[in-house]
């Protein structure tokens, strides 16, 4: 299966956080950020509400 790299960002004024990752082709929004781990980073990040069910 091929691959795709993918960034994913997130914001706030005080900082920002830009995590890069390969996802195989086919990979949804949602697989991306979970992966991503970026409520590590913003843990008030709510992936339901951001990226759905």
């Amino acid at each position: 299966m091929a691959t795709i790299r993918v960034e994913i960002a997130y914001a706030e004024p005080e900082r920002q956080k830009i995590i890069t990752l390969t996802m195989n082709e086919g990979a949804t929004l949602k697989q991306a950020v979970e992966r991503s781990g970026m409520v590590r980073f913003f843990p008030h990040l709510d992936l339901q509400k951001r990226c759905g069910s």
